[in-house]
């Protein structure tokens, strides 16, 4: 064998070491960013509980929402960002956590059936949360 035939057989050795760890650099950056995502969405939704209190229970204690409440917007608002976070957690759960899917249809499900805001906005849009185990 020729020192150009062991260069060569080098040079692509390192290559495919090289891809390698470019891969798996690549795949924990990806899994980082998931999970900051996930931490985003739910900083959101804390500042949300936080500033209005009084909307908390109709997504905890199953307070059901009337139509003539004076804060029935704010509610409807809230309601339809936790299902996109719920969908976005669905959508991504593998990326979160390959372990922990059972985890998230666990915590989707508990706080959708206590939540008769997020029943009825599911209600009134179902098609916009395709997938999502509710």
């Amino acid at each position: 064998m020729e020192s150009s035939d062991i260069l060569a057989i080098v040079a692509i050795a390192a290559a495919v070491l090289s891809a390698i760890y470019s891969y798996r650099l690549s795949r924990r950056a990806h899994h980082i960013s998931t999970y900051y995502g996930v931490i985003g969405l739910f900083r959101e939704l804390d500042k949300i509980f936080i500033e209005y209190p009084d909307i908390r229970p109709y997504f905890y204690d199953g307070k059901p929402l009337d139509v003539d409440e004076s804060n029935r917007h704010r509610v409807r608002a809230a309601a339809e960002l936790v299902l996109d976070t719920f969908e976005w957690i669905w959508h991504r759960r593998k990326d979160l956590n390959a372990k922990g899917e059972e985890g998230w249809r666990a915590y989707i499900v508990d706080t959708f059936s206590s939540g008769p805001a997020l029943q009825q906005h599911y209600v009134r849009s179902a098609s916009w949360y395709p997938g999502t185990p509710v």
